[in-house]
């Protein structure tokens, strides 16, 4: 039985960077093991919910929300908790 490895990304400058360089080393390393690789993406571009897989590698990209005040951004992170409960099976 495969392990499970979730890896979470929030999208945005960082990602064109250092982290996506990384993100993208990690995919290597795990497409052809013992373990599941399932790469989260918060704040994509998308409109909604989305779940892909690439390479064996899973993917969920969750969209973007606007918030305009730290409330607003709280509630968006706390929701995410029962969105991926949803998603990923425990």
């Amino acid at each position: 039985m495969k392990k499970e490895i979730y890896i979470f990304n929030e999208d945005g400058i960082a990602g064109m960077y250092g982290i996506g360089t990384f993100i993208k080393s990690l995919e290597k390393i795990f497409s052809n093991s013992q373990y599941n690789l399932t790469l989260i993406n918060l704040n994509s571009n998308g409109n909604e919910t989305s779940l892909s897989s690439n390479d064996g590698i899973n993917i969920i990209d969750i969209p973007r929300a606007r918030y305009y005040s730290q409330r607003e951004q709280t509630i968006y992170y706390e929701n995410l908790i029962y969105l991926l409960r949803l998603l990923i099976p425990y």
